[in-house]
C-alpha cells in the first residue's frame, strides 16, 4: 500500500519521475535537483521509510542498480565526471529529506564546490540532453534485471527465483548450495531444539537437506557436508531408532504474488479482528467441526488475526504467528461449512498475508499432503510449494 503522504509514492503510482532504470523492486530516477548533472536516486517501488525496512531482495536489487548507476554517469558523462559519491540517509536527524528510502548516486567534479550542504547558488544547472538521457538507459538497461536473475544468485535451482530470501535463508543452509546434485545434503546446526533435532525437507527440484543436531548426527554417524542416498538415509534412521512424522507440505508466496498482495484491497467484509470480536468468534468455533479446529489451530490471541463476515457472522478467521523465532509466520484458517465455496478463506488469508508482509513477515501456510481441501486453498490464495517437510516424531 502506498503512504498517502509520501511524495516519492505518488510520483511513483502518477509516473511523475524522470525514470532511467526501472527494476523488479526498485527505481532509477533523475533528481530533480541534482548536485551535478547526472545525479541520479534510486528508490525502492514500495514504501520503505529507511535501508533497515528493505528486505533482501530490495537491497540486493538497490545495490546492483545502484553500480550500474555509477558506471553509466562516468560512461555518459566522462568528459565532466571524475568521480561519484554515493550517499543514503535514514531517518530525520541524518538529514533524510523524504520518509521513503533512498540512494543518491551524485557525479563529482573537479572544483564543484559541493560540501554535503544545500547551496541553492548552485543552481540551475543545465539539464541532461534527451541523448545524454538515452544513453544512461540504454547503459542501466542491463541492471534493472528480474527478479529470476536476482533470486539464482542465492541459490541455483528453479525453487529460489519464485520464493523470498527470507524463504530460502531460513530452509536451505550454506552447506547445501553448492550441493545440487546430492540425494541427501547434511545440516548440523547446533541450534535446533529437541523436537526438532532430526528433519529432512525436500525441496522442488533439488536435493533434500537432513537437518540434525549434533547429539543426533552421532547417533546416525553423519557430519555436516555429508551427500548420501535416500535409501542410505532410510536404513540409518532404522538403525538409530529415529522415526520421522508423516509430511507437511510448505507453501510460501512467490514474489509476483507478494508484489500483488501490497496493492491488493481487501473484500468489504474482511477486516483484522481483535479482542472486540471475542463474541463473534467464540460462535464461530461453536459452530465449526471439531475437527477442523483442531487442524487449523486459529486462536483469537495469536499475532495476527483476521476474518471475514457474512452479515453479522463471522464465517471464515485465520490467524498466524512468528513461527520458531524466525521472519516466517505460520498460518491457519477456517471457515463454517455453510459458508465454503465462495472465497471467503481465500479472501481471508489473502488480507492476513498482507499485513503480515507490511510488518517484515514472510506468510507460511502448512498442510499434511494428504489434506486436499487445504492444498486446494493454498494454491488459490497464490500461494505455491516450497518443499514437504518431515520432522522427528516427538515419541523418540
Amino acid at each position: 500500500m502506498r503512504d498517502a503522504v509520501c511524495s516519492f509514492c505518488q510520483n511513483i503510482v502518477e509516473d511523475g519521475f524522470d525514470v532511467v532504470a526501472r527494476g523488479e523492486h526498485i527505481l532509477a530516477v533523475l533528481d530533480r535537483h541534482p548536485i551535478n548533472r547526472g545525479h541520479v536516486l534510486v528508490i525502492p517501488l514500495r514504501h520503505a521509510p529507511d535501508l533497515a525496512s528493505l528486505t533482501a531482495d530490495e537491497v540486493t536489487e538497490l545495490a546492483l542498480i545502484a553500480q550500474a548507476a555509477d558506471r553509466a554517469i562516468r560512461d555518459v558523462l566522462a568528459s565532466t565526471t571524475t568521480g561519484t559519491n554515493l550517499v543514503m540517509s535514514n531517518g530525520e536527524d541524518a538529514d533524510q529529506g523524504t520518509p521513503h528510502a533512498h540512494l543518491h548516486v551524485i557525479p563529482r567534479q573537479p572544483g564543484d564546490g559541493y560540501e554535503f550542504r544545500e547551496d541553492a547558488t548552485r543552481y540551475p544547472l543545465e539539464p541532461l540532453s534527451d541523448a545524454e538521457r538515452d544513453a544512461l538507459r540504454a547503459r542501466l538497461r542491463p541492471a534493472a534485471r528480474s527478479q529470476e536473475e536476482v533470486g539464482s544468485t542465492a541459490l541455483a535451482r528453479k525453487d529460489a527465483p519464485m520464493f523470498s530470501s527470507t524463504v530460502v535463508d531460513h530452509w536451505v543452509p550454506a552447506v547445501a548450495r553448492s550441493h545440487t546434485g546430492a540425494d541427501v545434503v547434511v545440516a548440523v546446526d547446533s541450534g535446533l531444539p529437541e523436537n526438532r533435532s532430526v528433519s529432512l525437507l525436500r525441496i522442488q527440484d533439488g536435493p533434500a537437506i537432513l537437518a540434525v543436531s549434533p547429539e543426533k548426527a552421532e547417533r546416525l554417524s553423519v557430519s555436516d557436508g555429508d551427500d548420501i542416498s535416500h535409501a542410505e538415509l532410510v536404513a540409518r534412521l532404522k538403525d538409530a531408532g529415529v522415526t520421522l512424522n508423516d509430511p507437511d507440505n510448505l507453501f510460501y508466496l512467490p514474489a509476483a504474488e507478494r508484489d500483488a498482495l501490497r496493492s491488493e484491497a481487501p473484500r468489504r467484509e474482511t477486516r483484522e479482528l481483535t479482542a472486540a470480536d471475542a463474541a463473534a468468534f467464540a460462535e464461530l468455533t461453536a459452530r465449526a467441526p471439531e475437527d477442523d479446529l483442531d487442524e487449523a489451530f486459529v486462536e483469537l490471541d495469536h499475532w495476527l488475526v483476521f476474518g471475514t463476515f457474512a452479515g453479522d457472522t463471522l464465517a471464515s478467521a485465520a490467524s498466524m504467528y512468528p513461527w520458531s523465532g524466525s521472519r516466517l509466520a505460520d498460518l491457519g484458517v477456517i471457515t463454517l461449512p455453510d459458508y465454503r465455496g465462495q472465497g471467503l478463506a481465500r479472501a481471508t488469508v489473502r488480507a492476513m498475508s498482507a499485513a503480515a508482509i507490511a510488518r517484515g513477515y514472510e506468510p507460511q501456510y502448512r498442510c499434511q499432503l494428504d489434506n486436499t481441501a487445504s492444498v486446494a486453498l493454498a494454491k488459490t490464495a497464490g500461494f505455491r510449494l516450497f518443499g514437504e517437510w518431515e520432522v522427528i516424531d516427538a515419541d523418540d
